[in-house]
């Protein structure tokens, strides 16, 4: 889910890798608790699901603020 840096070269190289959360909005509630919207809960259930992780999926009412963070935009 989050990205990694990967070392290469006994620590001379490092790359940076993009997990699937740098690349779509939500928010975290506690540890293990995500929020995120419709339009990315297929790409992170799939990722779930090839790790065999357990998960539960709910709807929810969104604050204003969590709307905002899910937006991906910044007023």
């Amino acid at each position: 889910m989050h990205g990694y840096v990967d070392k290469s070269n006994y620590g001379q190289y490092t790359y940076e890798r993009e997990g699937l959360l740098e690349r779509v909005p939500y928010r975290k509630l506690i540890k293990g608790v995500f929020i995120l919207g419709r339009r990315d809960l297929e790409k992170f259930v799939e990722l779930l699901e090839k790790y065999q992780a357990e998960y539960y999926v709910r709807s929810i009412k969104l604050t204003s603020q969590d709307k905002e963070i899910l937006s991906g935009e910044k007023s």
